[in-house]
């Protein structure tokens, strides 16, 4: 193989793996917990046989991960949307906190994608859970896939999220596999050259 096809695909292989490096650091996944207290009424008698949840006043009750997430405090004010169970439609946002701190002030937001389970299996009680995607007004910070949990009962409810790490999208990781293959094909190139 020529010096010039070579240095092509040294240059090929430097350019994805650089592509790779600079995609990864473009903006931050949120990482933490948010907890919310609060009401929320259902449209039926017993709050384990509803299809759709109206939620009332809600504070956060703690909140604690990085990055940024520190700046959501215990007292800060939080809106829900109606929530429908059956049939489901996807509520965006489901919850909205401002937040302020010495950074800055910013908007959280959950966006409820999908319903995983609901348990209705105790009496006057109901659990569901979910995912959806995290957001937030600060511009470092990625959209972040997220879980979400509730847990109320007829006198009321407590409302927990959680979110979880994200997971690298295809494009990303298969630029890397690509520059992978080229360095491989560069070096094993490069070593029958040598011992020819």
């Amino acid at each position: 193989m020529s010096t010039f096809k070579t240095n092509i695909l040294r240059m090929f292989a430097v350019l994805t793996v650089s592509a790779f490096s600079l995609t990864a650091v473009q903006a931050t996944p949120i990482e933490g917990e948010v907890l919310f207290g609060g009401t929320v009424t259902a449209d039926t008698a017993n709050i384990k046989d509803a299809t759709m949840l109206t939620f009332g006043n809600a504070v956060v009750t703690d909140a604690f991960g990085a990055p940024a997430l520190d700046n959501v405090g215990s007292g800060d004010a939080a809106s829900f949307n109606n929530m429908n169970l059956d049939p489901f439609s996807a509520v965006e946002p489901l919850w909205t906190v401002l937040a302020t701190d010495s950074g800055g002030t910013y908007d959280w937001m959950f966006d409820l994608t999908s319903i995983n389970a609901i348990d209705r299996s105790t009496s006057s009680q109901l659990n569901v859970f979910g995912t959806g995607v995290l957001r937030s007004s600060n511009g470092d910070l990625e959209d972040t896939i997220a879980n979400f949990s509730l847990s109320a009962d007829s006198s009321g409810g407590r409302i927990a999220f959680s979110s979880t790490t994200s997971v690298p999208e295809p494009a990303t990781l298969g630029l890397l596999g690509l520059g992978l293959v080229a360095l491989g094909a560069t070096r094993r190139r490069r070593g029958t050259a040598v011992s020819a």
